[in-house]
């Protein structure tokens, strides 16, 4: 046996280069593969068709960033930028997300070198397993979204900094990057703050002094260049999120609580006031997609041995990388609770920072301690359970099948009766809860059992192993053990294994593909479009052609009532701007809802103006009615 051991243990120390090379190569060509399955077939959405779009618009010069009566300018001008590239090879979705593909790949060969210098190869390939195995990430990052362009940023803007012996350009560039990203997504600027305050920490100012001026040099430039327009549409609203955001964490105010509107611009359309229910299951929706990175991190501020890690030499590096992963993590989440009509995007926000959760797991695991005593412990168990929980709310729809139609003796005035009922209608009876609270009660209480009985397992194999090994502790055995079933667990349904979005069996850019070629041949170049419809990605498939460009946000900044002239100089917009709007254009595409909300209009207050002359196919292949209504516009003078 020995002999068996010393043999292996010789094998992998001449090979394990080569074998996690192979390792790490076999993920990349996973991610890739899985990838270009879900450019294929993923359905699309609002924010890729604006970001290609405007980036489109501003590269080729048709609108300027932060224009009066442009493209709304909410993100970084490098968001578009970046995203827009891909339409100047070839305009459509298919390059959009491609060029976002090939981002995410540079990304994870960017993660590799990082970890690997942080750690080891074996850990940098065992890090690319995971991601290319998690169905989640895949997607996420085949998607055009600023997700792909801000973690690719972040990675090689680390790459740069954190080299111990980098040359002061390579730590300028690195700056530079980092002011990048900040530029790219303003919620991102915490990264940019700390990378500042980590160079000057790891290399002190006599050489930290010209990269971080150039890295606040380039921020500011642009900044200056776009002023105050950048400012207004950037930073006043970040800062006023965050500031309420705070407060309430202070004073304990609803975290549901928005600013009221001013009297002039009407009231917002999208105005959702979720639940506590709803909001926790978006929470632990987050959790479970980033259940590794979490439980790492989590793990390891409870049990660290801090006396390890601050002798070495990663020791600046790590906590630089472990605080901007936490302090996103938390603004991302309390900015989202304050604006509750994003709450449904939480499970995607940290996408953009995820390369930070990644890079720490080999050093987290590596610092955790070995010992612990009871208040460890009991962190960790409290921990384990209100994961398990969470995820089991988040899991209703799997979960509560289980557990609601299980038969349970007919009970009455505490005396068991004949026969049985299902479990849901036993608890109706008695507590009047509701099916839809039922279900979320019943999941939650399926997923709290499964994390005692887990704790309870480890319990147990900790009295087993005793007898061997008297000096493991109970803290090290269920830390390991709920990090190996994370891992386990996370390319599986129950965690990440589902993708970020809707996929379709049909070619969903094949379809958008054809629609697009039909509208562009019965539209004239040059034509003024009204558009009302979730996601303009079809128009990037329409040559010269002019918008409302409000409406590319669709109706997140639509507004009910409101003074015109201010709605307008604020890029909102309403129904009233919306019918004169309708008036002008030469082209009309509608939404089947849009559809039943105009054409009433259309029919009784101008019957002779609006021909309609199509209706596409579905532009999401397996979305029944999601097709669009085409009218042409007879001008008074034809």
């Amino acid at each position: 046996m020995k002999n068996i051991q010393q043999k292996t243990a010789d094998f992998w120390r001449i090979n394990s280069n080569k074998i996690t090379l192979a390792i790490s190569l076999i993920a990349l060509v996973i991610f890739v593969v899985r990838g270009l399955y879900y450019v294929d077939h993923q359905i699309d959405n609002m924010d890729e068709g604006t970001y290609l779009l405007k980036g489109k618009y501003y590269l080729e010069g048709t609108y300027q960033p932060y224009e009066d009566g442009g493209p709304i300018t909410n993100k970084g001008v490098f968001s578009f930028w970046i995203l827009g590239l891909s339409q100047l090879i070839t305009p459509g979705l298919r390059s959009g997300r491609l060029f976002a593909l090939f981002l995410s790949l540079a990304m994870l060969v960017g993660l590799w070198l990082l970890i690997r210098r942080l750690s080891n190869q074996t850990w940098a390939a065992g890090i690319l397993l995971l991601f290319s195995l998690n169905g989640f990430w895949v997607s996420m990052y085949s998607r055009a979204l600023t997700q792909s362009v801000c973690a690719a940023l972040i990675t090689f803007s680390l790459l740069l900094i954190t080299q111990k012996s980098a040359k002061i350009w390579q730590l300028s560039l690195g700056m530079a990057l980092a002011a990048v990203t900040a530029l790219t997504r303003q919620n991102l600027i915490p990264y940019f703050v700390l990378a500042i305050v980590y160079v000057i920490w790891q290399f002190g100012i006599r050489k930290a002094w010209i990269p971080v001026t150039t890295g606040i040099a380039f921020f500011l430039l642009f900044n200056i260049i776009y002023w105050p327009d950048m400012y207004e549409m950037m930073w006043r609203p970040y800062v006023g999120i965050m500031m309420r955001s705070f407060q309430s964490l202070v004073n304990g105010a609803s975290s549901t609580a928005s600013v009221v509107a001013q009297s002039d611009i009407g009231s917002n359309v999208i105005d959702h006031d979720y639940k506590i229910t709803q909001e926790l299951w978006v929470v632990f929706n987050t959790v479970s997609v980033y259940i590794v990175p979490g439980l790492f991190s989590l793990f390891f501020l409870i049990t660290a041995n801090w006396s390890r890690v601050v002798k070495s030499e990663k020791f600046k590096t790590f906590i630089f990388i472990l605080t901007s992963f936490l302090v996103l993590s938390i603004i991302h989440l309390m900015a989202v609770f304050q604006n509750n009509n994003i709450l449904y995007s939480l499970p995607i926000y940290p996408g953009f920072f995820l390369p930070l959760g990644l890079i720490i797991i080999p050093c987290c695991y590596e610092w955790m301690g070995e010992k612990g005593n009871f208040v460890k412990a009991a962190a960790l168990i409290l921990s384990i359970i209100v994961s398990c929980t969470g995820i089991g709310l988040y899991q209703h729809r799997t979960f509560s099948n289980r557990v609601m139609f299980l038969e349970v003796p007919r009970v009455r005035s505490m005396q068991i009766l004949p026969g049985t009922t299902e479990l849901w209608r036993s608890l109706e009876n008695k507590f009047h809860w509701g099916y839809k609270n039922l279900e979320f009660i019943t999941a939650a209480a399926y997923g709290l059992a499964i994390g005692i009985v887990f704790v309870l397992l480890c319990v147990v194999i900790w009295h087993v192993i005793r007898r061997r090994k008297p000096n493991l502790s109970f803290t090290r055995l269920i830390t390991l053990c709920s990090l190996g079933a994370a891992i386990l667990f996370s390319p599986t349904n129950y965690l990440a294994g589902l993708p970020s979005t809707t996929i379709c069996e049909e070619s969903v850019i094949d379809r958008l593909e054809e629609v697009g070629g039909e509208l562009s041949s019965s539209i004239q170049p040059g034509s003024l479009i009204y558009w009302e419809y979730h996601s303009p990605v079809v128009l990037l498939y329409l040559d010269d052609i002019r918008l409302f460009p409000a409406q590319l946000n669709n109706y997140f900044y639509k507004r009910e009532g409101g003074d015109e002239e201010a709605l307008l100089e604020m890029n909102f917009w309403n129904d009233e701007i919306a019918e004169k709007w309708l008036l002008e254009a030469d082209y009309v595409l509608l939404s089947e809802e849009a559809a039943n909300n105009w054409e009433p209009l259309m029919n009784t207050k101008y019957p002779a103006r609006f021909d309609k002359i199509d209706i596409t196919e579905n532009l999401t292949p397996d979305v029944d009615r999601s097709f669009l209504h085409v009218y042409k516009t007879i001008k008074a003078e034809e």
